[in-house]
């Protein structure tokens, strides 16, 4: 130990002090853990209290079961896939927002449709050609 070193005494009850940045990432990482169980715990409060409100004035609703939802549409498992012909997972989660699922889907879509619903990405691409090569794969 040199004379610039001061010595460590284990009764000295001042932890080290922390630097500006560790703060702001701890106060951070709280936030974001809190965020989420706060935001629950304020929808279920405010549920109860509203629940609590109806029952005394009369009007209180016995909770209405949720419907099922509507499956996604899903292809017969002999359908040929758009994967199958060449097209990327991106492209595919395109063409499923517009409702095409299977090659016989983009075989049967309009180019001029097409063009529209899939907007600047057809200046870089031929959509005729798309409809074409699904049409080949379909009939093979």
């Amino acid at each position: 130990m040199t004379e610039a070193d001061p010595p460590l005494n284990a009764s000295d009850p001042s932890p080290p002090r922390p630097t500006v940045q560790n703060l702001i990432a701890a106060y951070r990482a709280a936030r974001i853990y809190q965020r989420a169980t706060l935001q629950a715990e304020r929808r279920a409060e405010r549920a109860a209290l509203r629940r609590q409100r109806l029952n005394r004035r009369g009007l209180a609703k016995p909770p209405q079961p949720k419907p099922p939802e509507a499956a996604p549409h899903q292809p017969p498992p002999e359908a040929l896939t758009l994967s199958a012909i060449g097209f990327g997972p991106g492209m595919v989660i395109r063409f499923r927002q517009l409702g095409i699922v299977t090659a016989a889907d983009l075989a049967a879509s309009d180019p001029a449709t097409l063009r529209t619903a899939l907007g600047d990405i057809t200046r870089l691409i031929n959509v005729n050609d798309w409809i074409a090569t699904a049409q080949k794969a379909i009939a093979a």
